[in-house]
């Protein structure tokens, strides 16, 4: 396993969304900023939303149909590009979810499904 084969080996992907690259910049920009950040997602509809998704087992994480994600985490990000006003792009809550996750394809689009019924 090597740096250049390792999503091959791995069958993992590089997550791409929707403005990937201004979420991505929101995310570095607020790198040590945390204490300025407004807390805009307490009481967040999107948040709320999720919370059908909550893990029996573990409620500090998501289970979505299996995929297991950081509830925290989730929350964080999405705090900052709503911070940015990036909450209401394409994909923002997807980003939220898969921000340095390792998943492969299967998974990702597994995940954009239940987001894309949830919309509904």
């Amino acid at each position: 396993l090597t740096e250049e084969n390792k999503q091959e080996m791995t069958m993992t992907i590089n997550i791409d969304c929707a403005n990937k690259e201004e979420y991505d910049k929101a995310v570095d920009d607020a790198r040590g900023r945390d204490e300025e950040l407004y807390d805009l997602v307490f009481n967040d509809p999107v948040i709320i939303g999720l919370e059908e998704y909550t893990d029996i087992a573990d409620p500090a994480r998501y289970d979505f149909d299996g995929i297991l994600i950081s509830k925290q985490k989730v929350k964080r990000i999405y705090n900052i590009l709503k911070n940015n006003h990036l909450e209401n792009l394409d994909d923002s809550l997807l980003y939220a979810i898969t921000y340095n996750s390792i998943i492969n394809q299967e998974t990702f689009d597994k995940l954009k499904e239940i987001l894309k019924v949830r919309r509904k």
